[in-house]
């Protein structure tokens, strides 16, 4: 009796005789002592679910819809009707074809009743004749007792999103002025806007790749895409001589997108890529949409496509960074932090974000095979990933010497001069795709 108290599916399923559903209530001469209570529950709990805004349904461990409250059958009426009760919940987001954000939704559902994950939390545009309108999905574990093992909810997220729009427009145009009187005081701040301005439009970014290798092998495993720029006299920049000028001027969102348009183009053809994104960008809504848009539009397989957030930033953007990863981890890309201890944040950022693998910085890895510190802080950050299920990643390998003892403290992977200077994408991406040696394996031996 108390445990029904707690599960509004076993109340109903005592308060209806037969399956629910099927409308035929115990007898009223019946409906005394303990039924009379639980049919009395049932109603409190019913009278609570529809009360919320919010459309609310319970699956079992099928998929099937066992209980909805009044707001989502309003929302199945609306759709169709195919998400009622007895209706597969599954079978509807299967039934959707070639829509990205049915299958996530259905692959997550599904991952959910299997036991592993925990949520699921996606949100996409609905494209209605009079204005685009937002919707947030919602699904957790179910852990009350009875067949329910999912909940799932719907919510109508539009105004959110318009008040998050408004905020970005109005930041950037705080910018803007900001920029403006920043120009007025630098000339030279102009040019350096100017020229990348014109990279943007003339199509003058230029990117290079870094192999990131398997220690265990000497494997190039993916690259790392690095971006570059022409100048007026077609030199090639190098990221320290332009990004500044685009973070400070806004313009840095733009780089990054260009980037992510041509990483997906490539991870459509087979490579498996990392890429960077700023503080800048994650703080602006549209870019999780974006990343959703290219990978359909193009058929790339997610799971090539790592991005890397850096460590530093993360405290500018918490709450966006935080739906941005797990909105990509959903669609089954890869996450990794960036520059890892070189922040305040750490321990934090790894209880909150649910990253893949973790990037040692340079200033651990330069000095290893002299400092006996950095090679306790890179065995610290080894247990540590290994704790939580993640890969590690070495950055500025620069001797065999290094990349040996990195090996040794358990590192997965590096990257650095020893292994291959950053190089123009395609001459670099091919290299390693016609099958070369296997990268500094003879030396680390050594």
């Amino acid at each position: 009796m108390a445990d029904m108290l707690h599960d509004p599916l076993a109340i109903k399923d005592v308060a209806l005789r037969g399956r629910p559903g099927t409308g035929q209530r115990v007898p009223a001469a019946a409906m005394h002592g303990p039924h009379r209570s639980l049919e009395r529950a049932h109603g409190f709990v019913m009278e609570t679910l529809n009360s919320l805004t919010t459309e609310v349904a319970l699956l079992d461990e099928r998929g099937v819809v066992l209980l909805t409250n009044r707001s989502w059958e309003r929302f199945a009426a609306e759709n169709g009707g195919g998400q009622t009760v007895g209706a597969s919940y599954l079978d509807v987001c299967a039934q959707a074809g070639d829509d990205p954000i049915a299958r996530e939704v259905g692959h997550g559902i599904g991952e959910i009743l299997h036991g592993t994950r925990e949520q699921l939390e996606v949100e996409y545009p609905c494209h209605g004749p009079a204005a685009e309108r937002w919707f947030l999905v919602r699904a957790a574990r179910h852990r009350g007792p009875g067949p329910a093992r999912v909940v799932v909810q719907h919510e109508d997220v539009t105004a959110r999103r318009v008040a998050e729009e408004e905020e970005a427009r109005i930041r950037a145009r705080l910018l803007d002025a900001v920029a403006g009187e920043r120009l007025t005081r630098e000339p030279s701040s102009l040019s350096s806007i100017r020229r990348i301005r014109d990279a943007l439009d003339r199509d003058r970014l230029v990117l290079h790749a870094q192999p990131i290798v398997e220690l265990a092998t000497g494997r190039v495993v993916r690259h790392e895409l690095l971006i570059r720029m022409l100048d007026e006299d077609d030199r090639l920049l190098t990221p320290e001589r332009f990004l500044p000028a685009a973070e400070s001027h806004g313009l840095i969102a733009e780089v990054d997108r260009w980037v992510l348009r041509q990483a997906v183009a490539l991870v459509a053809r087979g490579h498996a890529l990392q890429m960077n994104l700023s503080a800048e960008s994650l703080g602006r809504p549209g870019l999780l949409d974006l990343v959703r848009a290219e990978l359909r539009h193009t058929g790339a397989d997610p799971s090539l496509l790592v991005v890397e957030l850096t460590e530093t930033a993360l405290p500018r953007c918490a709450a966006t960074a935080q739906t941005f990863v797990e909105g990509v981890k959903a669609l089954g890309c890869g996450v990794a932090l960036d520059d890892f201890g070189t922040g305040y944040g750490g321990f934090t950022y790894l209880k909150r974000y649910p990253v893949d693998a973790l990037k040692i910085d340079v200033e651990f890895v330069r000095d290893l095979a002299r400092d006996p510190a950095s090679r306790h802080l890179v065995t610290a950050v080894v247990g540590l990933a290994a704790a939580f299920g993640l890969s590690c990643v070495a950055e500025g390998v620069e001797d065999a010497e290094t990349a040996a003892l990195l090996r040794e403290l358990g590192v997965d992977r590096a990257q650095g001069y020893f292994f291959g200077a950053p190089g123009p994408l395609a001459e670099t991406l091919d290299r390693h795709a016609a099958g070369a040696p296997r990268v500094g394996e003879r030396d680390m031996r050594r």
